[in-house]
Parts: C-alpha cells; sequence; structure tokens
C-alpha cells in the first residue's frame, strides 16, 4: 500500500521525470500483489503438513494463468495484461486462504482476523503519508524524506499496538551488546 502511495515522489526521486508515465502500471503491479504474503505462508502451511501435492497443482495453475496473462499483454497491450495479472494473483491468493481456511479447520472470522489488521495498517500509513504529501506539496525530497519518516515511524507505532508479541520477538533477535 505505501509503494502505491509514494511511487510518484519515488519515481521522480530515483528514476528522474522521464519515468512518471510508468507509475500507474507500477501501482497495479504493487495492488496485484498485495496478497503474495499470505501466498507465502499458506504454501509454506501447506507443504509442512505434507500437502505439497496441492500446492504443486495451484502453483501449476498460477503458471498457467501467468502465460495466459502474457497473451493479454500481446493481444490488448501492458495495462490490461497487469490488470489480468491482477486478477489472478488476488484470486490465487483467495484460493491459498482457502485451502489455509480447509487445512487448518478454522473459521473465516478467525482467517480474516489474522490478514485484515496487516491490510489495515498498510491503508492507514499509506492514506496518512498522501495527505501529508497534498498538505506539503515542497520539494519533493523534503516532501518524500518527511513522507517516509513520518510512514516509518506511524507503521512501527502501529506495529507495536497491534502485534506487541512481534516486536518482543523481533527485539530477542537483536545480538545485544556485551
Amino acid at each position: 500500500c505505501v509503494l502505491i502511495t509514494l511511487s510518484e515522489p519515488l519515481f521522480s526521486v530515483l528514476l528522474g521525470e522521464k519515468w512518471i508515465s510508468s507509475v500507474p502500471y507500477f501501482q497495479l503491479l504493487c495492488g496485484a500483489q498485495l496478497l503474495c504474503v499470505c501466498d507465502l505462508l499458506c504454501i509454506n502451511l501447506l507443504n509442512a503438513r505434507g500437502q505439497s501435492r496441492i500446492t504443486f497443482r495451484i502453483e501449476l495453475i498460477k503458471k498457467t494463468g501467468m502465460l495466459a496473462t502474457l497473451f493479454v499483454f500481446a493481444s490488448y497491450g501492458i495495462y490490461q495484461g497487469i490488470i489480468a495479472y491482477g486478477i489472478l494473483n488476488w484470486g490465487i491468493g483467495f484460493t491459498w486462504l482457502y485451502l489455509a481456511k480447509k487445512e487448518l479447520s478454522l473459521s473465516w472470522n478467525v482467517l480474516w482476523k489474522s490478514v485484515i489488521p496487516a491490510l489495515g495498517i498498510g491503508i492507514i500509513v499509506s492514506c496518512l503519508i498522501w495527505n501529508i504529501g497534498w498538505i506539503l506539496n515542497t520539494h519533493i525530497y523534503i516532501e518524500l524524506l518527511i513522507q517516509l519518516s513520518i510512514g516509518i515511524a506511524c507503521y512501527c507505532l502501529l506495529l507495536h499496538k497491534v502485534y506487541p508479541s512481534l516486536i518482543k520477538d523481533i527485539k530477542q533477535l537483536i545480538p545485544k551488546d556485551n
């Protein structure tokens, strides 16, 4: 979500003004990939539970679908191809969630309670960053620095509030000086 919001200033700063026309494509690709983290978690979950056959089948369907989106790219253009790719990714993402729900005997309520907070944090931080950029409207470097600083601080604060055990686990991974 944050990359979707910051794509225009990031492209301006990192790649230059000549790349601004590619921002909508980048935003669509970021939106298409939003459920990829769920895909990875579900793949690992099913493989760990001995369900690699299911994983193989879904990945085969996904790869075949990706080939089909190449035909959409070739026939209708890049914009429509990226939209087809996004629809494919979201469909596969929900398929993975369904399979994880079925394998773990979870209710949809429990499953969504684990997914929605992470998406919510991203959406909140993105809205905050977008509004800051809209209000500031200063030099692009200063604007981007302020947006990133406030965005990272807000993201860490929300993570601490929503997932307090995650922060404790991260702190335990950081080596302490003796």
